[in-house]
Formats: C-alpha cells, structure tokens, sequence
C-alpha cells in the first residue's frame, strides 16, 4: 500500500536537525550580548544609590536620597512630565499611523508601496543634525510651536524604528482574510478592529514601547529646537553636563530601567490572562 510520505513518521526524519553545538554557540553568544548591553548596569544602580558630587566617589551607604531631590525639584519634574507625555503622544500616533500605513497598502499597487517605503525609512540615512536644523529654521519663519516643531522631530525618529517591529508581524494576516471580510461586506473599520488588530495586538504594544523609550531619550531634536524654560528630560541633563557632577543620569536611568521592568510585566501578566480565558473558552 502507498503511503504519503508527509502523514507518516518518516516525514520528521527527512527535516534536518541542526548539530547541539550549534545550539550552544547561538546561546554563548546571547549571553555574551546581554552580558556587554547589561556592564554598565552595576556601576548606574551603585552611583544611583551612592553616589555623591563626585563622580566616582561613593558614599558609605545606600539611600534613596538622589530620587527625593530630582522628583522634589519643580524643574526636573516638568521636564519628566512633558518627556513622558510627548513620548506617549508621539509613540501612539506613530504604531497607530504605521497599523493603518500597512492595511492601506494590501489595496494600493506595489509601486506605490515600495515609494511610501522609501519616504518612511528616509530619516534612516538622514543625518539627525541637519534635520533638526531645518525643522528650527521652519519652525522660526512659519511661527510654529516649538512643542509641535518636538514632537514632529520625534514621531519622524521614531516611526523607521517602530515600522521595522510591526513589518514582520502584520505579514501573519493573509490578504484572503482581508479581502474575504470586504468582499461579504465589511467595512474596513470592522476589518481592522476585529481581522487585523487583533493578531498584531503583541507588536502594536511592542512598538509602543520602543518608540516611547526611543522619544524619552531623544536629545538632536530638543537641543536645536528648544528655547524655552520648558525642556526635555536629555535637554536638562545635557544643559547641566559642564555645570554638575550630582548622579541625576543614573537616577534617570535606573528609573527608565524599573518603568522598562514594570512594562514586561504587566505585558506578560496580560499573555497570561490571555492564555487562561483562551484555554477556559475552549474547554466550554
């Protein structure tokens, strides 16, 4: 009797299997990875909690002294307010721009595609400089805000960056689905909030995150752009860089690293209480 070869086990042993050394190379080079992004970590958390006016001199003991004085101070806390909201703002509006970007071009022809692509990765190969520049120099002669003439700068950073963690994910909705949903008369509004979203809700929050990370820490576009008293969290740290040696950096680092942290695991929290109602519902 003929038997098809990919119902029967013999299928499993015709799939090359890759040596165990490999696999151990591949996890000696994680680690050594994440051991040189994590070096600096150390010496932040020990000038957070110990530093004093000195660089590299520590006090005797811990405290949280350094965070009560920076969130203490009206400067530093507007500065830490308006770079959390001009992230939030920016970061949303760009993984919302890019969710609607990709399900627009699964109807348009690909020329067209392939020259929105180019205009989105131009800020790639544009020096950081010589945007900010032009963006002070119009923002100077049409009179613009300097918060929208920010935020601009921002969003245009932070979209290459947010559009190449959302490229690989939304090829996982087949345009068949898509189409199926238009052609028995669906809006494309349903189309998105219940075929689309839906299984991109993992990417859409990965790219909020990098791109509000990404914006908080943006220092081009503020140190050309901005005038005012009110700054940016990078603008205050590098307007004090020759005037204080105080560890407000790894303060600011350490509190990044703690949001960073916490965002993991309300992230994952959520995956698992995704995966408990989606395990109960199919149990019922």
């Amino acid at each position: 009797m003929n038997r098809d070869p990919y119902s029967t086990p013999n299928h499993v042993a015709l799939i090359p299997l890759e040596p165990p050394i490999v696999r151990y190379v591949l996890w000696g080079l994680a680690v050594v990875i994440i051991g040189v992004i994590a070096l600096p970590a150390p010496y932040i958390f020990a000038w957070a909690f110990r530093g004093t006016g000195v660089v590299g001199i520590f006090s005797a003991s811990s405290s949280w002294s350094w965070f009560s004085e920076m969130l203490a101070s009206p400067e530093w806390r507007s500065s830490i307010v308006y770079s959390a909201l001009l992230a939030s703002g920016v970061s949303l509006v760009g993984a919302t721009a890019l969710l609607l970007y990709f399900y627009s071009i699964r109807y348009v022809h690909p020329v067209i595609e392939r020259f929105t692509y180019a205009i989105i990765i131009t800020p790639i190969i544009l020096p950081v400089a010589v945007y900010a520049l032009s963006l002070r120099i119009l923002g100077s002669a049409l009179s613009i805000p300097e918060a929208l003439l920010v935020a601009t700068g921002h969003l245009v950073l932070v979209i290459p960056l947010q559009f190449f963690i959302c490229e690989a994910a939304q090829e996982s909705v087949p345009d068949t689905m898509i189409h199926a949903g238009t052609t028995l008369g669906a809006s494309h509004l349903t189309n998105l909030r219940t075929i689309y979203f839906p299984p991109l809700r993992g990417a859409f929050g990965l790219a909020f995150l990098a791109g509000w990370f990404f914006s908080f820490d943006e220092l081009v576009i503020a140190a050309f752009v901005i005038d005012t008293p009110l700054v940016t969290v990078p603008k205050r740290l590098w307007d004090a860089v020759n005037r204080s040696n105080d560890p407000y950096p790894a303060v600011l680092a350490v509190l990044l690293i703690l949001t960073f942290a916490c965002a993991v695991c309300l992230g994952l929290f959520g995956l698992f209480l995704n995966r408990r109602i989606n395990s109960n519902s199919g149990r019922v």
